[in-house]
């Protein structure tokens, strides 16, 4: 859901408004219905489709997914970051020069993109201290996420127009034309993000080393819901 809308976002969304009425929660809930009916018979079709004497095409997929998923989650970084006395932007600056070269081909290129997407709407996690700061860009090699704890917790709008203390930065890259592996990589990701209560105190407050071990557990379930058999 959004109260706005989000021009190249890249998958399917409802838009409300931030009250979220009587009217919308029920188109909402006819959509959630339609929705789930709508995926359970694709993903049906697909897997007959593509199991479907197409084996060795199957392994092939199975294996590039859990190489790309192997990468994100290996190169996942929980990093304090000293922010003391700066403010947003110069914190977003100091972000992305943590992350290095390896991953970004034009710093200030990814910082402006990030600056707009927080200036496009809230980006802070309501009832929480985490924001999620992401992007996609022709200056970005390839997708990577990170979580930079701050020394200096920044006064933010959360997504349900409330002010938070962010703490903690989520920082999910992105190149602008990502395959299919990574955006559902990502999507995982989000959704975990966002999952429940726990799953927002594992990021609040996890270090690297649980986080890694809970994200790789998440994307070996999603990779063995696809495996026929």
């Amino acid at each position: 859901m959004s109260t706005l809308r989000l021009p190249g976002f890249p998958r399917e969304y409802q838009i409300v408004s931030p009250l979220l009425t009587k009217e919308e929660l029920m188109r909402l809930k006819t959509y959630i219905k339609d929705y789930q009916r709508k995926y359970f018979a694709k993903v049906a079709t697909r897997k007959n489709k593509q199991f479907n004497g197409k084996l060795p095409q199957t392994l092939s997929f199975i294996a590039t997914t859990a190489f790309f998923c192997t990468e994100l989650v290996n190169e996942l970084q929980v990093k304090k970051v000293d922010n003391t006395g700066l403010d947003l932007q110069q914190t977003i600056e100091k972000l992305v020069s943590e992350i290095g070269n390896n991953i970004i081909l034009d710093e200030a290129k990814v910082v402006t993109a990030l600056e707009k997407r927080e200036r496009l709407a809230p980006i802070g996690l309501p009832d929480s201290s985490l924001a999620l700061l992401h992007t996609t860009s022709c200056a970005i090699k390839r997708c990577h996420f990170a979580i930079f704890e701050l020394t200096e917790p920044i006064t933010m709008q959360a997504m349900d127009q409330r002010l938070i203390a962010v703490k903690r930065m989520l920082v999910s890259l992105a190149p602008e034309n990502m395959s299919q592996i990574e955006q559902d990589a990502l999507g995982t990701i989000s959704s975990m993000i966002i999952m429940n209560d726990d799953a927002l105190t594992l990021f609040e407050q996890g270090d690297q080393k649980t986080l890694q071990s809970e994200l790789a557990k998440r994307f070996l379930k999603e990779i063995k819901s696809g495996i026929p058999i």
